[in-house]
Parts: C-alpha cells; sequence; structure tokens
C-alpha cells in the first residue's frame, strides 16, 4: 500500500518549467524540492525524504503524530506535530534535511501553508478555533484569527490576498483573510 501512495505522490510532483516543482497553496501531507519528496507518516512520527533519482531514502523521527508539511521559502520545511503542541522547522538546503528550530504553538497544529516567497505562513489550530499568521524568517507569531469548528485544511489564493479554511469533522469551507 506504501508504494501506491508513494507512487502517486512522486505523479503529483512533477517539476515544472525551473526544474522544481510548484509551490503547493495547499494544506499536504507531501512536498517537493527538485528531485527530493518529503512526506509525513502521523503513524511512526516521521519525516520521509525520497530522492527519486536515485532512489535513495531516509526516515526522520521528528516526534508526535506528523499531521501536515510546508514547503517555506526555497530552504525550508515546516511540519506540525499535534500531540506535541509545536512546528518541527527543516532545513532542507543539503541532500539531508536537518531540524533547526521547535515552535511551540498550543493545541493541536494541523494544517500549514506558506506563501511561494516563504515570508508568512499560516497554522490550523484545530483544537484553539484559530488560524495563527507567522513570519517565516523569524518564525513569529503575527496574528490570530478566530475560525470555528475544529480548523484543519488551508488553502492560500495564488493572489495570497484570500486564506481558505476547511473543517472538520464534515468539511465546510470558509475565508479569513
Amino acid at each position: 500500500m506504501r508504494t501506491i501512495v508513494v507512487a502517486l505522490a512522486l505523479a503529483a510532483c512533477t517539476p515544472g518549467p525551473s526544474g522544481d516543482a510548484p509551490h503547493a497553496l495547499g494544506s499536504s501531507t507531501v512536498v517537493a524540492r527538485g528531485s527530493h519528496v518529503y512526506t509525513v507518516n502521523a503513524w511512526d512520527g516521521t519525516l520521509s525524504h525520497l530522492d527519486w533519482r536515485t532512489g535513495a531514502t531516509l526516515q526522520l523521527p521528528v516526534g508526535g503524530e506528523p499531521t501536515r508539511v510546508a514547503r517555506v521559502g526555497a530552504d525550508e520545511l515546516w511540519v506540525t506535530l499535534r500531540s506535541e503542541r509545536a512546528i518541527a522547522v527543516f532545513d532542507i538546503s543539503d541532500d539531508e534535511p536537518r531540524l533547526t528550530a521547535r515552535i511551540a504553538t498550543g493545541a493541536e497544529p494541523h494544517g500549514v501553508v506558506s506563501t511561494p516567497d516563504g515570508s508568512r505562513v499560516y497554522v490550523a489550530m484545530s483544537q484553539q478555533d484559530a488560524i495563527f499568521e507567522f513570519d517565516g524568517a523569524t518564525h513569529e507569531r503575527l496574528r490570530t484569527w478566530g475560525v470555528m469548528d475544529d480548523p484543519r485544511w488551508l488553502a492560500l489564493h495564488p493572489s495570497g490576498r484570500a486564506l481558505f479554511v476547511a473543517h472538520g469533522p464534515d468539511i465546510r469551507p470558509g475565508v479569513v483573510l
């Protein structure tokens, strides 16, 4: 089953004209950068790293319940850790991702998405009924929006002027920006 999931993930990560996958504008369990694909595994508490050119794989322990991952700027990944009430930040400028920071967030960070330039990162705080906005460079929390009903999934409009939020357990969209 995992092989099928990885194959589907790779098919979705086709490089664009620059040789890099397009920047994801929605919460995801998979992101790509060049020939590298990263995915979270909540059951094992890991971040999986695959170089699709060489076939090399690496499992990095990240902690409790990694739920979503976002590429932030050119060289960072942010991974939400639901059971640790935190975000793990990885430097991906080299071939092997390196944990560089943990950002305390509060109860159950779930979805995460960043602007294409990495200047802003948005995190859905499912048990706090809130969306947090972070500065992508300093990791400082800038703003908070109250939303109802267990926000989990985020999508940023390509213009950067609207952030869409879907709620669990049944998905109902809303807009916060």
